[in-house]
């Protein structure tokens, strides 16, 4: 690393680790009324903390320019061949983080299911729903990326959103999780999050949410204090991470 980027890295993320129960990210905001919310063209932000993680914190990955950058593709896309991973030690930090017992999943704004067509992996020459061939594409042996481990009871399960917000916005599908992957439906990932926390996140301390997309941190943050997660409640903790390595 240069001395520039060196400088950016210090200036950008300080990291205080009080003890192996508390870990304190702070940082220059993005935006002033988001604390929050860091910026990074790598991951070295969270394998530098990756020893201060257990199985009461929560990691999620974004997919689309976070995990994989989708190829172009004339007629059906191919699980094979179909996306490249944005950088190539990303799967390796995950599963350095799954041996730490630390939950790993992704969450991700595609629909939870496409009716309009049909999903066929022109390699395999099957059909199957979209949440198939996502998980399918990233675990396949070039991506190397499994989430199914983080919550193994819950294979496929489909997620409760507010009466009022699914009356107000007339939605008649719900988000789903599958094998480790969140599908928001186009839903804010903010409030599928928080759905999804409501539902199995009782026993978490700390979330940490990754997006390429600024917007989608700015949104996840606003729901995670909602939900009473700040920067010191060591009961409730979050860090967000605009992560721009796809914009590079």
């Amino acid at each position: 690393m240069n001395h520039k980027k060196l400088l950016i890295r210090i200036f950008l993320f300080t990291f205080i680790l009080c003890s192996t129960s508390s870990t304190t990210f702070a940082s220059p905001p993005i935006d002033p009324s988001r604390p929050n919310i860091g910026k990074a063209e790598d991951l070295q932000i969270i394998r530098d903390i990756i020893d201060n993680l257990d199985k009461k914190t929560l990691v999620v990955f974004d997919v689309d320019d976070t995990l994989i950058r989708k190829k172009k593709e004339q007629g059906y896309p191919s699980i094979s061949n179909g996306a490249d991973l944005i950088h190539d030690t990303t799967p390796q930090l995950i599963r350095d983080l799954q041996e730490k017992e630390v939950k790993v999943i992704a969450l991700t704004h595609n629909l939870s299911e496409k009716e309009t067509m049909n999903w066929l992996d022109s390699t395999q020459g099957e059909i199957m729903p979209f949440y198939q061939f996502r998980f399918r594409q990233l675990a396949q042996e070039k991506i190397g990326i499994d989430f199914s481990g983080a919550f193994p009871n819950i294979e496929h399960t489909y997620l409760s959103i507010s009466t009022a917000f699914s009356t107000c916005f007339h939605i008649s599908r719900h988000p789903c999780f599958y094998k480790g992957i969140i599908f928001t439906n186009t839903i804010s990932k903010g409030i599928v999050l928080s759905a999804f926390l409501d539902q199995f996140g009782s026993n978490l301390n700390l979330i940490i949410f990754i997006d390429d997309q600024l917007p989608q941190n700015i949104a996840v943050a606003k729901s995670l204090e909602k939900m009473g997660y700040t920067a010191n409640n060591p009961e409730r903790r979050y860090f967000c991470l605009h992560y721009i390595a796809a914009q590079h």
